[in-house]
């Protein structure tokens, strides 16, 4: 898995990504299968210090 920088990575525009939060929660292991990366119900991948922000993802596919 990649480390999250504080933004999107642009090669993950319109795609599905894995992610591992801060609290430990990894949708590897989770249904459905992976998050949004971006769009209305995409991921917030600005860092806030949050347990919620995502540390590390990778991209599905």
């Amino acid at each position: 898995m990649s480390r999250n920088q504080g933004g999107m990575p642009g090669m993950v525009a319109g795609k599905r990504v894995h992610v591992r939060l801060r609290n430990g929660y990894d949708t590897r292991n989770a249904e459905p299968m992976g998050w949004a990366a971006d769009g209305r119900s995409g991921c917030r991948w600005n860092l806030l210090g949050s347990p919620f922000d995502i540390v590390e993802w990778e991209l599905i596919g």
